[in-house]
């Protein structure tokens, strides 16, 4: 009996509004970063080659989870409807 041949499967792209978690973004890009941190999770930042970095260069305190790019985020927020 012949072996079944399985169909290939062709990688999908990431939806918009998803957090990235298997790569860096550029370094001079500014990206929504969430973090394990209870009391603010989501905050605007980098990374700056070496480290996560808030908006204001501190150095974010806790475990990155993911990314988002900005326009990704604006649109996902504007495709909700409330």
């Amino acid at each position: 009996m012949p072996a079944l041949l399985k169909p290939a499967i062709k990688p999908t792209p990431k939806p918009r509004g998803v957090w990235v978690t298997d790569s860096l973004p550029d370094s001079d890009l500014t990206v929504l970063v969430r973090t394990n941190d209870r009391e603010l999770p989501v905050w605007p930042g980098f990374h700056d080659g070496e480290f996560w970095r808030t908006a204001d260069a501190s150095t974010v305190v806790g475990i990155v989870l993911g990314w988002m790019n900005l326009e990704d985020a604006a649109k996902h927020l504007d495709s909700i409807k409330l």
